[in-house]
């Protein structure tokens, strides 16, 4: 299992490195975001929660966002949050990721967002 993580860590470290070379923005933070995915499992990396503030900049910053891919980055950043105690936070991360799910329609996600926001 470490051994695939590390793998998949350092080959998304490969393919950010491209993806800033060609300038591709939504490549860029996407890649960003699954790279803080990896550093929250296994421990408190606190590398997570800049790099998911990075991937969650690049996509606001990029008028052709899909709406999934920065309600995705916000649950990540979320969850990363409330790892490290950060509660008010993690509400409006929440609050913000409900929000985007729901303009989604992705009724899961709007659930997972309230019963976070009604545990913290």
């Amino acid at each position: 299992m470490i051994f695939w993580i590390l793998f998949i860590g350092i080959s998304g470290l490969s393919r950010l490195g491209f993806y800033k070379k060609s300038n591709n923005s939504d490549r860029i933070a996407h890649s960003t975001r699954h790279i803080a995915d990896l550093q929250r499992a296994p421990s408190k990396c606190a590398d997570s929660e800049s790099n998911y503030r990075k991937a969650i900049g690049i996509y606001k910053a990029d008028s052709q966002t899909k709406t999934g891919d920065l309600a995705n980055a916000l649950r990540g950043y979320a969850l990363d949050l409330e790892k490290r105690s950060k509660i008010s936070k993690a509400k409006t991360a929440w609050e913000e990721t409900k929000e985007l799910y729901q303009v989604c329609n992705l009724q899961a996600g709007v659930d997972e967002a309230n019963r976070k926001l009604d545990s913290l």
